[in-house]
């Protein structure tokens, strides 16, 4: 996860190196932050292996509810178990205010960094990572999970050996799409990254599938155009673009794309989620008969 989160001032909850976690884990270094927490790289004293471990941000772990809720999503992402999800190794609450998890040390770049880098993508390039990130989240939706906050910047390119796996991590805004457990956040609070968010997720509705799916389609076309379909100076107005009328096309950035695949684009961005596949798992099946050429 070299890259993988911003760094900046020490939160609440930074830790020194050489800070021993639940008698077993090291830190060693801090490799950033993000909303919710800090990752270091830290080491197994035990089993002698290097993991990523992520102290949960103060405000998420001090109140009982969250503390409760912590547990349950822990159990049901850890529960997933797919190649193209971060494997989720151990949790624990040490106290009232510190709060971790540990999960497989990634080495690569971020997506985010990756077209930074190289701007628009070849189309097979494209559709590679993108099967890859659906099909991690085919996972999680068939356990009942969504994600709230696919981006480029929680998808690594991670690096094993001579391989290339895509891993999509950071299911901390994660939440059940049951009814049967309130949501971690307080209703009608819009939950993710604005330039990723659905519109129905901007106000703050219960999270479907769907949200997840409107991601896929922002990331897709991201990659192809090297710019996320919609823009703006604020949150403000990230929001207003995507509420005020259809998406735009990446018929428009790109002449080689297919155009049932530029249909699907655009079903994925549907302002009325009831237009979008309806899940991760319908989406692979889309793309599949949109794009013959490429193995799926």
């Amino acid at each position: 996860m070299d890259d993988a989160l911003e760094t900046g001032q020490a939160s609440d909850v930074y830790l020194p190196p050489g800070t021993i976690l639940g008698d077993r884990y090291e830190l060693c270094e801090l490799l950033g932050r993000g909303g919710m927490g800090e990752v270091y790289r830290a080491y197994h004293l035990f089993l002698r292996r290097q993991v990523a471990v992520k102290i949960v941000a103060g405000e998420w772990s001090r109140h009982p509810r969250m503390l409760q809720r912590f547990q349950s999503e822990v159990r049901r992402t850890a529960a997933i178990a797919h190649p193209n999800v971060v494997q989720i190794l151990d949790a624990d609450i040490l106290d009232p205010s510190r709060i971790f998890l540990v999960m497989e040390l990634l080495r690569g770049e971020t997506l985010s960094n990756y077209i930074a880098r190289k701007r628009a993508l070849s189309l097979d390039r494209a559709l590679m990572i993108i099967r890859e990130v659906a099909r991690g989240l085919r996972a999680a939706h068939l356990a009942e999970i969504i994600h709230r906050d696919v981006k480029p910047a929680n998808v690594m390119l991670a690096r094993c050996g001579g391989d290339q796996l895509i891993k999509l991590f950071d299911f901390g805004l994660s939440a059940d799409h049951l009814g049967g457990e309130p949501p971690l956040t307080v209703p009608g609070t819009p939950v993710g990254t604005p330039l990723y968010m659905a519109p129905e997720q901007i106000d703050g509705h219960r999270p479907t599938p769907r949200i997840d799916v409107y991601a896929l389609g922002e990331l897709l076309f991201e990659m192809l155009a090297g710019c996320p379909p919609f823009s703006g100076s604020t949150p403000e107005a990230i929001y207003a673009r995507k509420r005020a009328g259809p998406p735009p096309s990446i018929a428009h950035y790109r002449s080689d794309v297919p155009q049932q695949l530029v249909a699907l684009i655009q079903q994925c961005l549907a302002r009325d989620p009831a237009e979008r596949p309806a899940d991760a798992g319908v989406f692979l099946r889309c793309l599949r008969d949109s794009v013959v050429p490429v193995p799926f």
